[in-house]
């Protein structure tokens, strides 16, 4: 049901299903097929315990659950991809590891009834568009340096039996870090644009010659480690989808901070808001906007559904699909 928002005019959506509340505070989400082709599954982490549900998640109870051994381990976002070429997708857990104070990669796989570690690598992962539509992973290592603490980006990729950096880096004029940008074709070149969020959240989209920026500020988010003298910001990952006419959507998280700007630069979220936008040849507009039962940390594109991970005011997380 879409009702005009009587603020900005924006039409407004309800979501089409929701799940019941886990007793965690969702650091990140992933839906893949991680039992096989055809069955896909939803995996939901806190900053320690990763656990598998179906999808969509109707029960509390998981299929399979993982926790990290480390002494105090900072999950910071979930990814997959099947790179293995197995038919299940892997499971990429990253997180800040307290313990040897570094930035890692748990590889994971679910097989009978039970997560395997595959691998642990000093990187970061993330997925982003390629700018056609399909997901590519990335990997980024972080130095205890605080004039270079950015490592490049590479595409990550599975080869000899190991999960390593390919070939060609990915550079991005203006973009340093892992978790802020995707690629898409906004005019229909062919010639993706990057979509990126500024230092001060706010939406910029490059193209191979010119720029758009936004104004309302995104990809807020809860989820931070301070590092070699920056603070991290682990932000909402944009999650893009091409209609039947090839035009791109765009999904982005706005959080709302519980007292405005006072509250904001420590992390405190208690609403938020799913925009969907298009471009109509001049810049990003509203197509409709989502309000959520408390703040995000993860969305993600599944063939036909937008699910969302929410997180309300009692630290209790649930996933909400909409239709996109």
């Amino acid at each position: 049901q879409i009702v005009i928002s009587s603020k900005d005019g924006v039409p407004m959506k309800a979501p089409r299903w929701r799940s019941p509340a886990f007793e965690m505070r969702v650091h990140g989400m992933a839906v893949a097929e991680f039992e096989g082709p055809g069955k896909l599954g939803t995996a939901l982490a806190d900053d320690r315990n990763v656990g598998l549900f179906a999808y969509p998640p109707s029960t509390v109870k998981p299929l399979a659950s993982f926790k990290h051994p480390g002494v105090a381990p900072r999950i910071v976002s979930l990814e997959s991809g099947d790179l293995n070429g197995n038919g299940r997708a892997e499971l990429f857990v990253s997180l800040y590891n307290e313990t040897f104070t570094r930035f890692e990669t748990l590889v994971l796989e679910f097989e009978d009834g039970k997560f395997k570690t595959l691998a642990d690598i000093p990187y970061l992962v993330r997925g982003h568009d390629d700018g056609t539509g399909k997901k590519v992973l990335a990997m980024q290592q972080l130095h205890e340096d605080s004039t270079f603490p950015f490592g490049a980006i590479y595409p990550l990729v599975y080869e000899d039996g190991k999960y390593k950096a390919g070939k060609g880096a990915i550079r991005i004029k203006r973009v340093d870090f892992l978790y802020d940008f995707t690629k898409v074709d906004l005019d229909g070149s062919g010639s993706p644009a990057v979509l990126y969020l500024t230092s001060n959240d706010v939406i910029r989209a490059q193209f191979k010659t010119g720029t758009w920026k936004g104004r309302d500020s995104f990809g807020q988010s809860p989820i931070r480690v301070r590092w070699a003298g920056k603070l991290l910001e682990f932000r909402p990952n944009f999650a893009v989808s091409y209609g039947a006419d090839k035009k791109p959507a765009i999904y982005a998280v706005r959080n709302i901070s519980v007292l405005g700007s006072l509250s904001e630069p420590f992390g405190l979220f208690n609403n938020g808001e799913i925009h969907r936008k298009s471009w109509d040849g001049v810049g990003l507009k509203a197509d409709w906007k989502a309000e959520l039962g408390g703040y995000s940390t993860a969305i993600a594109i599944s063939k036909d559904d937008l699910a969302v991970a929410v997180t309300g005011s009692s630290g209790r997380s649930s996933v909400w699909i909409y239709d996109p």
